[in-house]
């Protein structure tokens, strides 16, 4: 074999093996809390809804804060779950259960949307996510969001 055509073969496998690796990484099961990014250094707000749909700004349901406890609480929380990464028709959009949605607000970067439902996370990234060790407990969301909202209360 020609040396040219050892090095086109060696160039081959190695962008081959990226591709495989980056496939394998972006599917496998990860702790949800990794997935959600949140800069302390620039955090600039946050907030929350019962409603499903994250919130950009004063005109929604839901309440918002400046204050990162209420997000560090929450994270902790979601911080039980695994997921795996699905594609994107799987995610029901015409779902009819319980949703909650937040965003959390950064001053140097775009905000991270999510949304989350029992056994499945949207995180507007245009990634989608199945809950496999569980499913979310839809009941704590319910009290934390009505704990924060009487706090809150826009």
């Amino acid at each position: 074999m020609k040396k040219k055509n050892k090095i086109y073969l060696i160039l081959f496998i190695v962008v081959i093996a990226i591709f495989s690796f980056k496939y394998w990484n972006d599917y496998r099961e990860r702790d949800l809390e990794d997935l959600i990014r949140l800069k302390k250094s620039d955090f600039i707000g946050f907030s929350f809804t019962n409603s499903g749909i994250p919130i950009l700004d004063d005109k929604s349901d839901g309440w918002g804060t400046k204050d990162i406890e209420p997000v560090d609480e929450l994270l902790n929380f979601l911080s039980q779950y695994r997921v795996k990464k699905q594609k994107e028709n799987f995610f029901d959009t015409n779902y009819k259960g319980k949703r909650f949605g937040f965003t959390i607000h950064h001053n140097k970067s775009n905000p991270t949307m999510v949304t989350v439902e029992e056994k499945y996370v949207h995180i507007y990234n245009g990634k989608y996510y199945e809950v496999v060790n569980d499913t979310i407990d839809m009941d704590w969301l319910n009290a934390y969001f009505e704990k924060y909202q009487k706090e809150y209360n826009r």
